[in-house]
């Protein structure tokens, strides 16, 4: 009985050891796990499976998978050349712009707002907003806008291409329909924090249509927007 007690003991001891010289994988994943352990598996566009030193096996899926490198070249800093990515979670926005009017009325503007939403994984982003702008124009001096915001980033890296859409209402001095599209390009600047630089299109409706001698005021206001904001 002690014999078999020992050579099982001595089993599992050589499998201990065995497994620590074969746990040389870091798997870093999007949501900033880090998993070591030995790389099992991994089938491309598909998934990685791992085997940890507890015995266990785990299977991601490549989605989730940030970077695969070896333990001994990695010196235990995995992922930090990608905190600069977009991360799953709370987002939120300051953002200035200024809009070139065109079309009859012409109206140039600034304007300030704030979005906060929530990113649901790399690439997609939902959220909501509050804004002001003021038109130079004396027709209408100035809006609240209210809208909802929905963004794609295309790839989960510190420099990456974005398409932006927002959409909602105004009141004021001109009260109506709120839409902008915009594309850009964002820089991350370290974990949770960017800068966001781009170009697009506003159109603002108003429900009041009037025409007078010096300061027409027509059904909408519309023109070339350019943006820069702040991520955290």
């Amino acid at each position: 009985m002690k014999k078999i007690l020992f050579i099982l003991l001595s089993l599992a001891g050589m499998s201990a050891m065995t497994l620590s010289a074969k746990s040389k994988t870091v798997l870093s994943l999007k949501n900033g796990s880090t998993v070591y352990g030995e790389l099992v598996e991994m089938v491309v566009g598909e998934h990685v499976t791992m085997l940890l030193s507890d015995g266990s096996q785990w299977v991601y899926d490549m989605d989730e998978v940030l970077k695969i490198e070896d333990l001994a070249k990695s010196g235990l800093q995995v992922g930090k050349a990608c905190d600069s990515g977009v991360k799953k979670g709370y987002r939120g926005f300051v953002e200035a712009d200024y809009t070139l009017g065109v079309g009859k009325t012409k109206e140039d503007k600034v304007g300030f707002s704030t979005t906060h939403g929530y990113q649901f994984n790399p690439h997609f982003f939902l959220g909501g907003g509050l804004g002001a702008n003021y038109y130079f124009q004396d027709s209408s001096n100035g809006t609240f806008v209210m809208f909802a915001d929905f963004r794609y980033d295309l790839f989960d890296r510190k420099f990456t291409p974005f398409f932006d859409f927002k959409g909602g209402y105004a009141i004021g001095d001109v009260e109506g329909a709120y839409l902008s599209p915009t594309i850009g390009c964002r820089m991350g600047l370290g974990k949770n924090f960017a800068m966001n630089f781009g170009l697009g299109y506003t159109l603002q409706r108003s429900f009041e249509t009037t025409v007078d001698e010096y300061y027409p005021i027509y059904g909408s206001m519309h023109g070339f927007t350019t943006r820069i904001s702040f991520e955290f």
